[in-house]
């Protein structure tokens, strides 16, 4: 399935859970894939920066998350900082690409985080989360018929990084995780949007649900899917439903 896709998003926690999942990530570095190691912030597992730059060291990613604290722009700051030390001293630290995702309470609180990490020159790349939290408003987006209040809280963070002038266009953006297939259209218009990770397809592809606008949604991803072999029908079911991703982006 990996064929179908253009970098391999790594949860960091569950390299520590289930060494098949961390072997198989191995295996595709040595392959020459682009790797992006992540944190597990999103999933409330954040992991601190030894654990997190040993595991770069054994998998040699092309790209690292680092640290950030969910809708805390303060405590984002000073772990991005803290992280930025510690990866320079380290043994990979001129090697890895950095991504840093701003985080905050309220709008003004999200783009002074945007700001101070996009300035740090030692950041090459930034994530954009959800960020439900902040409390958008999806009457913004009515166009979009569907679109679930986080996704619409993102695309809200993006219009208005694009119509105040304040994006930083000069490095790419990634957009981590996908709540709604319907923001898909919105964001292939934006050239600095450099990509997206998303379980969508192949969660879809567990529950043997082909994808399409009006799909249902699938359960949400746990610890007991990274065990689950995937062959015959769901396997090709998130073949397909992959297949159909492309063909819109």
């Amino acid at each position: 399935m990996t064929a179908l896709t253009d970098i391999d998003f790594v949860i960091g926690p569950m390299c520590k859970k289930f060494p098949k999942y961390f072997d198989f990530y191995k295996r595709q570095v040595r392959r020459g894939r682009y790797v992006i190691l992540d944190n597990g912030a999103f999933e409330g597992e954040l992991l601190t920066d030894k654990d997190l730059l040993e595991m770069a060291e054994e998998l040699c990613p092309t790209e690292i998350v680092a640290p950030d604290v969910i809708g805390d722009r303060q405590g984002t700051k000073e772990r991005v900082d803290t992280f930025l030390k510690a990866l320079d001293a380290s043994h990979i630290g001129t090697s890895l690409k950095v991504q840093a995702c701003p985080q905050g309470r309220t709008m003004k609180d999200w783009m002074d985080s945007y700001k101070e990490l996009s300035a740090i020159e030692r950041i090459d790349v930034l994530g954009i989360t959800y960020a439900e939290h902040l409390g958008c408003s999806p009457k913004n987006f009515e166009g979009i018929y569907g679109v679930v209040r986080a996704e619409a809280a993102r695309l809200e963070i993006i219009h208005k990084l694009v119509g105040e002038d304040k994006l930083v266009w000069q490095k790419p953006h990634h957009l981590l995780g996908l709540y709604d297939l319907h923001a898909l259209p919105w964001y292939s218009q934006y050239p600095f949007v450099r990509s997206i990770d998303t379980s969508f397809p192949v969660a879809c592809g567990r529950d043997l649900i082909r994808m399409h606008w009006t799909t249902k949604k699938p359960r949400s991803f746990s610890a007991d899917d990274y065990e689950l072999e995937f062959s015959g029908e769901r396997i090709v079911c998130a073949i397909e439903n992959l297949q159909w991703i492309r063909a819109r982006v």
